[in-house]
């Protein structure tokens, strides 16, 4: 006969063996340049593959018509 509360209480510790020895995940930070830009594909949280294209375009002379891009977190 199977003792049920042993059999949970062992696999409860179990699981938490597997999670605290699971090894934590290491995020990389990729800075692309005009060079290696072809060489990285990225994927979001959606598990959507892109690239980076870059374009090269000229700087309004009129300082009023730049935009401020406030950081993403």
């Amino acid at each position: 006969m199977i003792s049920w509360s042993a059999f949970f209480i062992s696999f409860f510790f179990g699981m938490l063996y597997i999670y605290l020895s699971y090894p934590k995940k290491k995020v990389v930070t990729v800075y692309s340049t005009q060079d290696n830009e072809s060489r990285f594909n990225f994927v979001d949280k959606a598990h959507n593959c892109f690239m980076f294209n870059q374009n090269f375009k000229q700087c309004p002379k009129d300082d009023n018509n730049l935009k401020v891009i406030p950081i993403q977190t």
